[in-house]
This record gives structure tokens, C-alpha cells and sequence, in this order.
């Protein structure tokens, strides 16, 4: 592929990735460069008929993220491992590692492991991913329903619900410190409400027993005591029921107050409880797990294609997957995809029939109106070769060519003209004719670059040498006429007219061995209609001079 046609194989590219919404989908397109080998080329359309197949099933795809088992390094964890294994556990990267026989002494909680790997040292990473993805595996589970296949989501979800629980428990830990003083508050207003509503009152008796012995006093007080040890006891029951580990984190003395010290040990302590737990419960499930998720990466492969396929068709509307043979490129009512609503065209170059029309050259020779298509059915031709060998359907009714080794298309660029432009094209365009092989050849205005003379002489060897080498070629000229090629074919894109409005009617679809009538005559013509006076007698002249041709 030279520049150009690298050009619109990117584009086709950008056109599809737009119909897609996945990331995942549009990565897939790079695999399906275009090849020449017949076997590989077959064996892509087979593999996108059966994803057609699946696509149509498949009303739409929402919310789908696949699950990133990102590993990152835990700092409340240490790897302990022989010296022999210390360099595999290193290279995890997911916390600290130590060699056994390090230290005398190993304080906390001492856990064993089946192996070192991830899934075994920091499983939390994939259940937390697996559990904050489960619309996403839901989504999955419909899919596969829809499309007829069974699944490993269902089981998944039912295993990861079983962290629910610990996951809670994980964020309020973030609020204990809030819970603690909430119930401070519950404790303290709940003192306050039944010695308010025991209205505890002392008699003139008592009164004199306190003043002498004072030991009725201290009956009272003990009873406020032990009203305030029973709210504390509630409040600190209902902690250890939302946390799981009974903490005395209120000072008794006096009305209750918050221990700051006793709560930040309870804090630390909650939260090491909590994270074991969570940890052991996480490892228990991806032990289940673990055989499912190689069948739940091939589903989410499965449905990336099942959108890039979609993806496909929606560009392309009507499409057909094209036949392969010897001697032509042809294809009937290809519509060119960089054009909104294009009309239909059919084209054949080489050998066969189309629509009636025996074709028998591999060098054409396009004409006709400006504006009329010429350029477009140039990159249509591109678009269909390269969607062919990538394996992809094409849009068109149907369509037949050969498997080609290489593609050159030189479009017609601004401003070309000069010797500098001259140079550039003649050699681009004797380096596609180098070598052998089978070659598609597409050629925008050759003469734009030169003097017509000299344009005559060279296209004129050009193309002996590429039908001498049996190269497919389609060359935009308006030097038909002037070219004497027994072994080319000429074909004309017509603008037929002029409509009510004086503007031009052009049918895109070229004419098989015709030069399509020019467009300067019709343009001369609406000129000539719409003048008056001496202006309109010279136009006439200028017109009749085209028509005298």
C-alpha cells in the first residue's frame, strides 16, 4: 500500500471505530490488516458470518467494562518465603517480602498460603473488582443468554455476593470514630432522660443521714453508677455488633466521655479484624473462582467482537461477502462509504461479464463530467479491494475479484502542477509498475502534473507496461481521445444535462466503452442559455465549436 491507500484503509478504519462505543471493539479492528493468502482470507469470513449471526441476536450492549485485575502494592501485609522463592515472590510487586528465618520473633496474625501468585497473597484486588463490575457481569449473563450460549456470570455473581457484608463493614470503619461519638450522645441523653424520669429525691431522714454519716450519698451515687454502666454496656454492645470486636472506648468516671486513646486502639484493632476477615473470605471464593475467570475473559472477548461486528454492519448497511477468482475485479451497486447516501455504482476491470457488458481489459481509461464520480469510484474500487483482503464483507450487492499483492492509488493533489510535482508522480508511478505480481493500480488525473503533450506520451507507455506485466489499472483522464491503446478499455461517467434549473444531471454510473460527454460543454451551454445580447452570439460559437468535435 503506498501513501494514499493507507490514507483510506485509515479511514475506513476511523468510519467503523466510530460505529462502536467499546475501546475493546475498535482494538479489534487492527487485527485484520490486509492479507494475500487465500486460506487466512477464507477463513476471516467465516469467522465474521458466524459474528453476523450472533450480532443480529443482540439488541443492544449497555454498561459493559470488563474486569482489570490491577495489582497494586499492599502495605499491611508481609510475604515471608524461602530464600529460594524469594525472587518469584519479589517480582509480584504486591508487598513487602521477607526470607523465612529473618526474625525470632513473629507477632500478629500468620497465615499460609497454597502458592505464590496474586490470587493466593492479594485476592481482595480481584473479588473488590469482580464485585464493583457486577452490572457489567450481568450484562454478560443477558448476552450470552440472548446469543444461545451458556455462561460463567451467574455463578460468578452468586460466589461474589458472599463479600458483601465485609464490604460494608470495610467503609464504615472510615465512620467508627463518628459511630463512637453518636452513641457517646445516645449514652449521655439516655443518663440524662431516666434520671430525669426516676426522679431520684432524697428524704428529710436522709438528708440528716447524709449530714452525719453521709452514707445514704453514696447509695444514691452507686445507683447513678450503675445506671450509667448498663447505657455504656448498650452503647458498647451495639459497637462490637457493627464491628465485630468489643471495645471499651468510653471512660466510666463521672458522666461518660470518649478514651481517646482506648478508641484509636480500637480503631486499629477493628480494622485489622476486619481486614483478615475480608482477606480469608476473598481467598476462599477466588479459590472457586479462579478455573472461571479463563471462560469469563473469552466471553468478554466474545461480546467485543459481537459490538465490533455490529459496528460493521451499521456502516455499511446491504453488504455481501465477496467471491474470489482469477482475471477481474468487479462489483455490482457498491456504494462508496466516505459518501452520505452515494448513489449505487457496479464496475468491472478485467476479464467478465457485468450487466450485460463483456469485459475483456485490465487497463481502463476513465472519463467524463467534472464533479461526476470519477474520483470516488477510484476509491470506492480501494475500498472493496482492501475490505476483500482483510476478510471483511463489502459494501456492495455482490461482488467478485482477485486477490492482489499489492495496491497503489495516486490521487490527484492541489496545486501539483511543476517539475518538482512532475518528477514525484513519474517516479511513484514507475516504482508501482516495478516487479512482478499481481497489482491494482488506480491513477487520478496523470496529466494534472504536466504538459498534456508530454502527459500523452508518457501515460501512453505507462499503461503498455503495466497490461504487458497483466496489472489491473483504472486511469481519471480527459486525454481519452488522444490516447490510441488497443489493449485499454474507455469508460465514461455522462453528465446528461441540464435540468430545469440549468443544473448539471450527472449518472454516476459509468458507461462501458463510451467517453463520457464532457462537462465544459455543458457548463457553456447554461452559460449560453442564461446570456443575452453580443455575449450570448459568442457563446454560441464556443458551443458549437464543443459540439463540432
Amino acid at each position: 500500500m503506498n501513501s494514499d491507500v493507507q490514507k483510506i484503509f485509515r479511514r475506513i478504519l476511523a468510519l467503523i471505530s466510530s460505529e462502536i462505543r467499546f475501546e475493546e471493539s475498535r482494538k479489534m479492528l487492527l487485527r485484520f490488516y490486509p492479507v494475500s493468502d487465500p486460506s487466512e482470507i477464507k477463513r476471516r469470513q467465516e469467522y465474521f458470518k458466524k459474528l453476523f449471526e450472533l450480532a443480529r441476536k443482540v439488541d443492544r450492549i449497555e454498561g459493559l467494562e470488563k474486569p482489570e485485575f490491577k495489582l497494586k502494592r499492599m502495605s499491611d501485609r508481609v510475604l515471608i518465603v524461602g530464600r529460594e522463592e524469594y525472587e518469584k515472590a519479589l517480582s509480584l510487586g504486591v508487598c513487602d517480602v521477607n526470607v523465612e528465618g529473618s526474625y525470632d520473633l513473629i507477632l500478629g496474625s500468620v497465615i499460609k498460603i497454597d502458592e505464590i501468585s496474586p490470587e493466593e497473597v492479594v485476592p481482595e484486588v480481584f473479588l473488590t473488582e469482580l464485585y464493583n463490575k457486577r452490572d457489567s457481569l450481568r450484562e454478560v449473563s443477558r448476552i450470552m443468554e440472548l446469543v444461545g450460549l451458556e455462561s460463567v456470570t451467574p455463578e460468578i455473581l452468586m460466589e461474589v455476593e458472599g463479600i458483601k457484608g465485609h464490604v460494608e463493614t470495610l467503609k464504615s470503619i472510615e465512620y467508627f470514630e463518628e459511630f463512637v461519638y453518636r452513641k457517646l450522645d445516645e449514652v449521655r441523653k439516655a443518663i440524662e432522660d431516666r434520671i430525669e424520669s426516676e426522679r431520684i429525691v432524697f428524704e428529710g431522714k436522709e438528708i440528716l443521714e447524709i449530714l452525719e454519716k453521709r452514707s445514704v450519698f453514696g447509695e444514691k451515687i452507686h445507683e447513678i453508677e450503675e445506671m450509667i454502666e448498663e447505657e455504656v454496656r448498650k452503647a458498647e454492645k451495639e459497637i462490637a455488633e457493627r464491628f465485630g470486636l468489643f471495645t471499651e472506648v468510653f471512660a466510666k468516671q463521672g458522666m461518660p466521655r470518649v478514651d481517646e486513646n482506648g478508641l484509636e486502639r480500637a480503631r486499629r484493632e477493628v480494622e485489622k479484624n476486619a481486614k483478615l476477615e475480608f482477606y480469608l473470605k476473598c481467598r476462599e471464593i477466588l479459590r472457586r473462582l479462579k478455573p472461571l475467570l479463563p471462560k469469563l475473559e473469552e466471553e468478554y472477548r466474545l461480546i467485543f467482537e459481537i459490538e465490533m461486528a455490529k459496528g460493521i454492519e451499521s456502516l455499511f448497511g446491504h453488504h455481501c461477502f465477496p467471491e474470489f477468482a482469477e482475471g477481474a475485479i468487479s462489483f455490482v451497486e457498491g456504494r462508496n462509504l466516505f459518501i452520505e447516501n452515494p448513489q449505487p455504482v457496479s464496475y468491472i476491470i478485467g476479464e467478465g461479464k457485468l450487466n450485460g457488458f463483456d469485459s475483456g481489459e485490465r487497463i481502463v481509461v476513465l472519463t467524463g463530467a467534472n464533479s461526476g464520480g470519477k474520483t470516488s469510484l477510484l476509491n470506492l474500487i480501494v475500498q472493496i479491494q482492501l475490505l476483500a483482503q482483510m476478510g471483511f464483507p463489502v459494501p456492495a450487492k455482490s461482488a467478485v475479484t482477485e486477490i492482489v499483492s499489492e495496491v497503489y492509488f495516486f490521487g490527484r493533489k492541489k496545486a501539483v502542477y511543476g517539475a518538482g510535482a512532475f518528477e514525484t508522480t513519474l517516479k511513484n508511478f514507475t516504482k508501482a509498475l516495478v516487479g512482478e505480481g499481481k497489482k491494482l493500480i488506480l491513477v487520478d488525473e496523470f496529466e494534472a502534473v504536466t504538459e498534456p503533450g508530454a502527459a500523452i506520451k508518457m501515460l501512453s507507455i505507462l499503461l503498455k507496461i503495466a497490461h504487458e506485466r497483466g496489472f489491473y489499472v483504472v486511469v481519471v483522464s480527459h486525454m481519452a481521445e488522444n490516447l490510441s491503446l488497443d489493449f485499454a478499455r474507455v469508460d465514461g461517467i455522462e453528465a446528461r444535462g441540464l435540468d430545469e434549473n440549468l443544473e448539471l444531471i450527472v449518472d454516476r454510473q459509468p458507461k462501458f466503452g463510451i467517453i463520457g460527454k464532457s462537462t465544459p460543454e455543458l457548463i457553456v451551454e447554461r452559460i449560453y442559455r442564461m446570456s443575452k445580447g453580443e455575449g450570448r452570439k459568442i457563446l454560441e460559437r464556443v458551443l458549437h465549436a464543443f459540439r463540432k468535435r
